[in-house]
């Protein structure tokens, strides 16, 4: 077996000033599930998600907070796939999440797949049920976790009646339901904490596939893109390439969903660089993002930079008290379609300081995040 050449050091941009976050090893000696555990013992006070009350409180989710719901979830998919677990040597399980939940509880329940030795699939919850039954089938989708929501339950039912009709060599997957926010976070003792000893990392390759992704199907059915340990471990990097100290540094996360691949970076950074992550509260049904209820959640959270896509800028800039918040802050990042021209020039010329997003889900990010 070959080994990539290896990672090379990492210049000291990152973690130059923070009492409650060090930085973990990034050699490729620890795998991305790894890096969360390590984070979590040594530095299990580091704020890992910010988000407002309707009462007007400013909560925190901590590291310590985060991998107790990790490992609470880990339990339960080991407890639904044990059999698969016992043979180490053998293919991976991939299950898939297909769910519209709050931020936290995604996260959980993706880490946990990884953590229980599985490969993650993030599927797109905005895909049609002809688009899910063919990402299942390409790759063998073993279990699905899907999320509360009546439309997710509904898309997953619709999905495995076309896999029955048009794929009936496939066998339909499992089904884990994503657990709810309050069974996941809503204890802080330890003596929730689960043991993790009869679960020890086996897929510590760097060619070990952990993650699909898939492309937005804009022309054809969305095809999955693998990642591997090593290719995680290049995306933790880049934010060590940027200009600004990311740790603690608060980015709202409100707009751009986990399972796309913008928003499944930061699942890299916060644990490399000890990036803070703004999100909406977490209930049911979960928020939905507009220009109004971003502006609100980011402003509450005292966020610093925000991730959008175009059409939210745009509408923020018919607003002045939108456009002088805006001005505030340090960065206004947008990818995956074209800023308007008109829009661009008038938000800079009020101070707005503008950056694009480059990159694409098979390549990864492409140009400098968080430039000064």
């Amino acid at each position: 077996m070959s080994f990539p050449p290896p990672l090379p050091p990492l210049p000291q941009t990152q973690c130059l000033s923070s009492n409650t976050f060090k930085v973990p090893p990034l050699d490729g000696s620890l795998t991305v599930p790894e890096l969360y555990e390590w984070v979590a013992k040594n530095s299990p006070k580091h704020p890992l998600f910010v988000y407002p009350t309707e009462s007007g409180e400013v909560k925190t989710i901590y590291w310590d907070d985060a991998i107790r719901a990790i490992h609470k979830c880990a339990k339960i998919v080991k407890e639904t796939i044990s059999p698969a677990l016992h043979t180490p040597q053998e293919e991976a399980p991939v299950i898939a999440i297909l769910a519209q939940c709050d931020s936290p509880s995604y996260l959980a329940m993706h880490m946990s797949i990884l953590r229980a030795n599985c490969v993650s699939f993030l599927i797109s919850s905005r895909n049609s049920p002809a688009a899910v039954a063919h990402l299942i089938k390409e790759v063998n989708v073993e279990y699905v976790a899907v999320g509360y929501e009546y439309s997710m339950k509904t898309l997953l039912k619709d999905t495995f009646e076309i896999l029955k009709s048009q794929y009936p060599e496939a066998r339909l997957p499992g089904v884990i339901t994503v657990p709810h926010y309050e069974d996941l976070y809503g204890s802080t003792s330890e003596v929730d904490a689960v043991d993790m000893e009869d679960l020890p990392f086996h897929r510590k390759n760097p060619g070990d596939l952990m993650v699909y992704l898939h492309s937005s199907g804009s022309t054809s059915f969305p095809k999955p893109i693998a990642f591997s340990n090593r290719r995680l471990l290049e995306m933790a990097h880049v934010i060590f390439y940027g200009e600004k100290d990311s740790t603690g540094f608060i980015l709202s996360q409100h707009v751009i969903p986990l399972f796309h691949m913008m928003g499944m970076a930061q699942l890299q950074w916060v644990c490399a660089a000890g990036l803070v992550l703004s999100i909406f509260e977490p209930k049911i049904p979960a928020t939905l993002p507009t220009p109004d209820s971003v502006y609100e959640a980011a402003r509450m959270t005292k966020s610093q930079a925000i991730l959008a896509p175009p059409s939210i800028i745009e509408a923020w800039s018919t607003n002045p008290e939108h456009v002088k918040w805006l001005a505030g802050l340090e960065g206004v990042l947008y990818g995956g379609a074209p800023l308007n021209h008109a829009v661009g020039n008038y938000l800079i010329s009020q101070g707005v300081a503008i950056h694009s997003g480059y990159g694409s889900t098979e390549a990864g990010v492409l140009s400098r995040y968080l430039p000064s």
